[in-house]
């Protein structure tokens, strides 16, 4: 503290260096100035890399040195303890940071809000696509005329015949066939006419492809050409809920020919238009009442 501070400051510097070494700490000063360091108990004067004075060692009255503070060992902290002070600072600077301790908070409540939406939404979606997997049927297949989808051989084209779907029938990796013919034409109910896809189809149409009867029995018969029909939720809708007849028991037009409704079956959605209207009927029935062709449009099999 030579030039760099004033007086007063310079002193109470100095102060501070004599109280240190009073209790036992080792000061050394370098200055210019002889009044500073007349505060040192050794001066050792320096000239051009010499030492020319040296004022010799000052030792100390050890009676009036202080005692060495006796140092503790530090206590061991275990985890619990470790982790019960962690949780004393954390809580101690939230509470010191109350608005921004409630904003993260509100983020990450919605955060996790968010990702619990989105896991339930995709968990949802995909027990959908796993039920409607489940009601199709992974051992389903169907046979249809040709040997593709675009085969256009009309002339030289061998139809399916009932008698192709009973022999499938006996093969024994076969659980259950249906045949299956198919048109489109109107339902009609006293005042109320609905287009519906117009299903020629065997008892065993509804095992195989997972299709849920609702209400009502199944066909009695379904190579007798019986005049019956199985009607879906969308039909009884259109036709019987304003009403509110019950549907089984009553008598519709198809077409042209008249139907007694056995029972009420499940939407079909497989095509993609929930809205569409289906109903089932004997296949023998559609054959020989509504199409006048005796071969099939394709045979539905359900493997073992």
């Amino acid at each position: 503290p030579t030039g760099a501070l004033d007086s007063q400051s310079g002193r109470e510097v100095l102060a501070i260096l004599c109280e240190l070494n009073r209790r036992g700490h080792t000061v050394v000063m370098v200055t210019h100035d002889m009044d500073v360091a007349r505060h040192a108990q050794r001066i050792i004067e320096l000239r051009d890399g010499e030492i020319i004075s040296d004022s010799g060692r000052h030792i100390p009255d050890t009676e009036s040195l202080p005692l060495p503070a006796v140092v503790r060992p530090r206590k061991r902290l275990y985890l619990s303890d470790r982790f019960r002070e962690s949780l004393y600072m954390a809580l101690k600077t939230m509470h010191a940071h109350r608005l921004r301790t409630a904003l993260t908070m509100t983020g990450i409540v919605f955060g996790i809000a968010a990702v619990v939406t989105v896991v339930a939404l995709g968990e949802g979606a995909r027990q959908r696509t796993l039920e409607s997997i489940r009601d199709l049927g992974t051992n389903v297949i169907s046979i249809y005329p040709g040997r593709d989808f675009f085969d256009d051989s009309n002339g030289s084209l061998r139809p399916l015949l009932p008698a192709d779907a009973a022999a499938l029938e006996k093969q024994g990796f076969v659980d259950s066939v249906s045949p299956e013919v198919s048109t489109q034409d109107s339902i009609r109910f006293r005042g109320k006419s609905a287009t519906a896809s117009i299903n020629g189809v065997g008892r065993n149409h509804f095992r195989v492809n997972g299709i849920r009867l609702l209400q009502g029995t199944l066909f009695h018969d379904d190579r007798s050409a019986l005049q019956e029909v199985i009607i879906d939720e969308n039909a009884r809708k259109a036709l019987f809920d304003e009403a509110g007849l019950e549907a089984t028991g009553q008598t519709v037009i198809i077409g042209s020919v008249p139907a007694r409704v056995t029972g009420v079956a499940r939407n079909d959605n497989r095509s993609g238009t929930p809205d569409r209207i289906s109903v089932w009927m004997p296949y023998t029935t559609v054959m020989y009442r509504m199409t006048g062709r005796p071969e099939l449009s394709s045979v539905s099999i359900r493997l073992r």
